[in-house]
């Protein structure tokens, strides 16, 4: 984004940092991921029509505020994505007890660390849950905090705001089966 002029006279320095003129507008893949998994590829493990995996990661708080993880017994309801030719397509998300505990608060410049214990039935094993509702190894994938929020109020719903999606979402991986 160029930066604004204000006449001829214009303080030069205005514009000689490009950086605060372009910060504000910064397109997403300059933005660091606020999930970060601890590796670029993961392996599937396929038993008896089940798949395992261990994804390690952390979530960096970026956003400036504390945000608000909703839990129920400190399980996160974290999605797995895949990328498609059309975009991100959820393709595995977690059963989580309905219960509300309190939230898990990150404040400014914090790190929350994790393991999540990806498990999930065959695709097209209607009887089963959680299950991968497309599996395509190898392929990439992401991880995004379903329910990160800038605010938090358990008397009402929704909750609070979501934070932006750059800020709950992992960095780029590779999934593939054993």
């Amino acid at each position: 984004m160029p930066c604004k002029s204000y006449g001829r006279f214009a303080v030069a320095g205005a514009c000689l940092l490009a950086l605060s003129c372009d910060s504000a507008t910064a397109p997403e893949d300059r933005v660091p991921p606020g999930v970060e998994t601890d590796g670029t590829s993961f392996r599937l493990e396929a038993l008896a029509g089940w798949y395992v995996a261990d994804i390690p990661y952390t979530f960096t708080n970026r956003t400036g505020g504390a945000v608000y993880i909703v839990n129920c017994h400190e399980t996160l309801d974290i999605g797995l994505e895949r990328k498609e030719p059309t975009g991100w397509r959820e393709v595995w998300r977690p059963v989580i007890a309905a219960c509300l505990s309190a939230p898990i608060v990150i404040r400014p410049d914090s790190v929350y660390a994790r393991t999540l214990r990806l498990f999930g039935a065959a695709p097209g094993n209607n009887n089963a849950f959680p299950r991968l509702h497309r599996l395509d190894p190898p392929g990439t994938y992401r991880l995004v905090l379903i329910a990160a929020l800038s605010s938090y109020h358990p008397d009402r719903l929704p909750f609070g705001s979501p934070i932006a999606l750059v800020h709950r979402t992992s960095n780029e991986f590779h999934l593939s089966l054993e």
